[in-house]
This record gives C-alpha cells, structure tokens and sequence, in this order.
C-alpha cells in the first residue's frame, strides 16, 4: 500500500532498477517522491556519488559510474560485471515496471 500512496502524491518517482546481466532478474523499486524532475535527477546523482566514495567492504569488489551515464553504477566482483544499478525518475503517472518488462 505505501507505494501506491506513494505514486498517487507526487510528480516525479525516483526508483531503483537493479539488473544481473547473467540472468532476467531484475528489481523496479519506488525510493522517493519529487514535485520536479529536476530535483529528481539532481537526488539521483547524489545517491551515486555516495555509493561511488564509500569504501569497499567486500574484497575484489569495484563500482563504477559510467561518464555518460551519471545515475547508473556497475558492479563488479573481479573482472564479472555482476549488477547494473540505475536510479531513474519516472512521472508518478508511468510505472516502469509495466514500460520495460522483464523479457
């Protein structure tokens, strides 16, 4: 019930979209509400850049936030890219769960 409160009250979601590129499992989650996109955005990018200069708790493991794509972090462990996590604003009136499917 919270998300749908959450999608009714404001008009910009940011989400977590979390994708392991060696499987179909993928994970849409609601974070927060924002009146602008560009609030959004800018929150997105900040959650980033924490994840980016917190130190490393598991041995081998790296992040990295691509140039062109400042709202996204790979995973890596080693050499294997294990998860790709993005964090995306939406319209509250568009669930991109429904917009990009798990194929």
């Amino acid at each position: 019930m919270k998300h749908a409160a959450l999608l009714l009250t404001a008009a910009w979601i940011l989400w977590n979209h979390t994708a392991n590129p060696d499987s179909s499992q993928e994970t849409w989650t609601p974070l927060s509400q924002f009146k602008t996109k560009s609030s959004c955005v800018e929150t997105a990018q900040g959650v980033v850049k924490r994840h980016m200069s917190a130190p490393r708790t598991i041995e081998g493991s790296a992040l990295i936030s691509p140039d062109h794509q400042p709202q996204k972090l790979l995973v890596y462990m080693g050499d294997n890219l294990v998860a790709a996590i993005s964090y995306e604003c939406a319209p509250s009136t568009q669930n991109p769960r429904l917009v990009n499917p798990v194929p």
